[in-house]
């Protein structure tokens, strides 16, 4: 889990996963319009407010790629890389996380998100990071639930009856499952949803095995 930091702001502006040691995916909607020297990257991070107790390492950023083809409107291609200033060292709290297998049907999985964002809509983010776990939906029951365009590029995830989701400040961060060889691989980046934790309202993941080549390819951004 990566926590993107901006200068001048006392919570975590956004979430990032670990892919390599020099890479973190997130979504693009978090990086639109910012210089690179205005944030940050800290991995290993568990209480923001607490100095210390997890050895986080904060690193600058040496390069950060938007997808060419993001859109602000519809959020469509939400996603984006960030290549740090220099490797980080691996340990129990810093790991990267897998790529996940190539048009796996995920539909019913349990997956979890992570972040520290708000736990209520326009509430106080989190000091803590947190985690949620939300089975995911099947494509077209997600877009029976929305007006806006479901396109195969993006999953959803959310309890039907609500109560638990993702929120304002999770943007970027990974929605992962733990495969039966119990490795971990993110399916999904947080992208966007309708208020937070709304009954019948799953949350929006930019679906990352469809832009599996976008990613090594712009490995050397």
């Amino acid at each position: 889990m990566a926590a993107l930091l901006r200068e001048g702001y006392s919570f975590v502006w956004c979430g990032g996963v670990l892919i390599t040691d020099r890479h973190v995916l997130t979504a693009a909607h978090c990086l639109e319009k910012i210089k690179k020297d205005e944030i940050f990257v800290r991995l290993g991070e568990y209480n923001t407010h607490q100095i210390n107790e997890t050895r986080a390492r904060d690193f600058r950023i040496a390069s950060m790629v938007l997808h060419v083809d993001y859109d602000t409107h519809t959020y469509l291609n939400d996603i984006a890389m960030i290549r740090i200033e220099r490797p980080t060292l691996f340990n129990s709290y810093i790991w990267p996380v897998c790529m996940p297998p190539l048009n796996e049907d995920w539909t019913g999985r349990n997956a979890i998100v992570m972040g520290w964002g708000t736990q209520k809509f326009n509430g106080a983010h989190s000091k803590v990071l947190m985690e949620a776990n939300l089975p995911v939906w099947k494509q077209a029951d997600c877009q029976a639930s929305m007006v806006e365009h479901i396109p195969s590029t993006v999953i959803c995830a959310g309890l039907p009856e609500g109560g638990q989701d993702s929120c304002q400040g999770d943007s970027g961060g990974p929605l992962v499952v733990q495969l039966p060889n119990m490795r971990w691989v993110t399916i999904g980046v947080v992208s966007w949803g309708l208020g937070c934790a709304q009954a019948g309202r799953p949350g929006v993941y930019t679906r990352v095995d469809r832009y599996l080549d976008w990613i090594i390819s712009n490995a050397d951004i």
